[in-house]
């Protein structure tokens, strides 16, 4: 089952089921093998779907009348909740993990908005066009995490956890940093966060970077 919040704006955000969709489209683009499971026949495990040349002009009408039949007899099943805000959105997800207190990383993608996009984009590794080569002006991944990457296990988890705390510091000076705090920082700034906040964070890390490097030097 995928549960959807269908936002005022239109945009739906998967309250759960965000890893079956990511798989899908993961096996789809040729990045992710069938795996090795008693239902799948063994020919196919660890196989990568791949489309060949003429598939995407042909696609469904190449297939057998019983593979068709398979596509359209499978249900997917949807729930989609509309006209409701960010805070029951958020208490739908915790009922559906069990009760159990989210992580800084399901916080995160059930927020989503600005605040997110922002952390994201400097822990991240995305790929980097000539556009964005320039670090100083527009960071697609910032400098002080690409130092920290040779001496930090599971980067990108790590990345995000040191960047979540070193905003907080910024946003909200001297206060302390229990997970509490920082998941109010994702609450309250997830859409208001501002491009001045955001550019003040950028050369606040650029100035930590130099003063570390000075010291350890």
């Amino acid at each position: 089952m995928i549960i959807l919040w269908n936002k005022p704006d239109g945009i739906r955000v998967p309250i759960d089921g965000k890893q079956r969709i990511t798989a899908i489209r993961r096996f789809y683009e040729g990045d992710l093998a069938l795996p090795s499971l008693p239902a799948i026949p063994r020919e196919l495990w660890n196989k990568k779907y791949t489309l060949l040349d003429g598939d995407q002009e042909k696609g469904f009408s190449q297939l057998s009348t019983a593979e068709k039949e398979v596509f359209e007899d499978f249900e997917l099943s949807m729930v989609q909740y509309e006209n409701i805000d960010e805070s029951v959105a958020m208490d739908i997800f915790v009922r559906l993990q069990g009760g159990k207190s989210l992580t800084k990383t399901e916080v995160r993608a059930a927020l989503g908005g600005e605040l997110c996009d922002f952390v994201t984009s400097l822990t991240s590794n995305p790929d980097i066009d000539a556009d964005e080569d320039d670090i100083e002006e527009v960071p697609s991944r910032h400098a002080f995490f690409s130092s920290l990457s040779r001496n930090i296990r599971n980067i990108r988890k790590a990345h995000r956890n040191i960047c979540d705390i070193l905003l907080h510091e910024y946003l909200y000076p001297n206060q302390d940093k229990h997970w509490s705090s920082l998941e109010s920082m994702y609450r309250e700034k997830a859409h208001t966060i501002t491009e001045r906040e955001m550019s003040g964070f950028r050369a606040s890390l650029g100035r930590f970077q130099r003063s570390a490097q000075l010291r350890i030097g």
